[in-house]
C-alpha cells in the first residue's frame, strides 16, 4: 500500500524501498542524478500552489510514491557497498575523504532521506557539519518539506536539522513551510513528533504559533484521545504560548474531566495539564477531578487513573484533599492491585482505621 491512515485523514507513507542509488561516487552519478532531480521537481511540483494538490485519495499517493521511487541504475548489493564506503570514509581521520563523502551526501540528501541506510548517512553528516551548512541544507529541503513530513525517515532528519538551527532558521526552513498542516501533523505518526520538536524550540515564533493554532482551534478532546495527538497536546501545555496552553485546560474541562482522565491516551495529557499547572494557586483540574467524594480512590484503582493520582498527590494544593480521600478507602485500595500501589508509596499500613470507601 502507498497510503497509510493518520488519524481522520489519509495521509501519503513513503515506501521504505531498497537502499537508493544516488549515492553514488561523482564521477559516475549520471542518468542516476538526471533521474533523482526528475522525482524531486514531481515532489516539488506535487506540493506546490496549484499544482497536484487538488489530487486525493489512492491517485495522489500512488503520484507521490511514483515521484520518490528509487532510481535503479544500480542493483541492491551495488548500493550496499557504496554505503558502506562513504560511512568509512566519514569515520576516517582523512580531512579531504570526510569533505568527499559529506559533498557527495548532501549532493542527494533530497533523496537519501527517504531511505533508511540514507537517513543514517545524513544524520551522521549533520553531526560534522556547522551551523552555517546545515542552514544551507534544510533550504535546499524547503521544496519537498511537505513531502518529507510524512516518511519516517525524512521526518526524523527534519527533527535533528530544527535541533541544531537557530529559532529563525528553523522556522523558515520548517514551520513556515508547513502552515496549513497542523492538524494532520498531529495526527500523524511522525507528523507529531516535528511538531512537538518545533514546539519545544521555537513555540514563540509567530509561525510555529499560527501552526500551534490550527491544532488548538480544532477538537481539543479529541486530540487528547488520539494515540499521537496527545504528545502535541502535551508538548502545548510543557512549551506552547500561555493562551494556548489554557485552550487545552479549558477543552479538558469543558469535556468528561471524569472519564478523560480514565482514557487510555486522555489520562497521560491529564496527568501533564496538572504538573503544569502554577504552583501557587489552586488548579481548575484538580478542584473538578476531586469534587466527587472517592474520587481519588477510583481513580486509583484504575490502571491509567492512577497516574492522574500520582499527580494530584504532588500538588501542594491537592495533596491533603487526595490524601484523605486515599486514607478512607484503605480498604478498597488494598483489593486492587493499581490501589494497592499508591497505599503502599503512602505508608498506609492500619487496615482497620479505613472504612471501604
Amino acid at each position: 500500500r502507498v497510503f497509510a491512515r493518520g488519524g481522520p485523514l489519509f495521509r501519503p507513507r513513503v515506501q521504505s524501498c531498497p537502499p537508493p542509488a544516488h549515492c553514488v561516487p561523482l564521477a559516475c552519478r549520471c542518468s542516476g542524478q538526471m533521474l533523482a532531480r526528475q522525482q524531486v521537481s514531481i515532489a516539488r511540483s506535487l506540493t506546490a500552489p496549484g499544482g497536484c494538490s487538488r489530487l486525493k485519495g489512492r491517485g495522489a499517493a500512488a503520484i507521490r510514491a511514483t515521484a520518490l521511487a528509487p532510481s535503479p541504475c544500480l542493483s541492491e548489493k551495488e548500493s550496499k557497498n557504496r554505503y558502506e564506503d562513504l560511512d568509512a570514509a566519514l569515520d576516517s581521520q582523512n580531512g579531504c575523504a570526510v569533505a568527499d563523502a559529506v559533498a557527495e551526501v548532501w549532493a542527494s540528501a533530497e533523496t537519501l532521506i527517504f531511505d533508511r541506510s540514507g537517513r543514517q548517512l545524513v544524520l551522521r553528516t549533520l553531526a560534522l557539519a556547522t551551523p552555517e551548512q546545515i542552514h544551507a541544507l534544510a533550504r535546499g529541503l524547503r521544496g519537498i518539506m511537505r513531502v518529507a513530513v510524512w516518511s519516517p525517515h525524512a521526518c526524523a532528519v527534519l527533527e535533528k536539522i530544527v535541533q541544531f538551527l537557530s529559532t529563525q532558521d528553523a522556522v523558515e526552513c520548517l514551520a513556515r513551510q508547513l502552515a496549513g498542516l497542523g492538524p494532520a501533523l498531529a495526527f500523524h505518526v511522525n507528523g507529531c513528533q516535528l511538531m512537538c520538536r518545533l514546539i519545544e524550540y521555537t513555540a514563540a515564533d509567530p509561525w510555529t504559533a499560527a501552526l500551534v493554532d490550527e491544532v488548538v482551534g480544532m477538537d481539543v478532546v479529541a486530540l487528547c484521545c488520539h494515540k499521537f495527538g496527545r504528545f502535541v497536546a502535551v508538548s502545548i501545555l510543557s512549551s506552547g504560548r500561555p493562551e494556548q496552553r489554557s485552550k487545552v485546560v479549558a477543552a479538558l474541562l469543558s469535556g468528561n474531566l471524569a472519564r478523560l482522565a480514565r482514557h487510555r491516551f486522555a489520562a497521560h495529557t491529564v496527568e501533564h495539564a496538572l504538573l503544569s499547572e502554577p504552583l501557587d494557586r489552586e488548579s481548575r483540574l484538580a478542584v473538578e477531578l476531586l469534587r466527587v467524594p472517592g474520587a481519588a480512590a477510583s481513580l486509583a484503582c484504575h490502571p491509567f487513573g492512577v497516574h492522574v493520582v500520582r499527580a494530584l498527590l504532588q500538588l501542594p494544593q491537592a495533596a491533603s484533599q487526595a490524601g484523605g480521600q486515599l486514607f478512607k478507602a484503605q480498604r478498597r485500595l488494598r483489593k486492587d492491585r493499581y490501589g494497592t500501589q499508591v497505599a503502599d508509596e503512602l505508608g498506609f499500613t492500619d487496615l482497620g482505621a479505613g472504612s471501604g470507601g
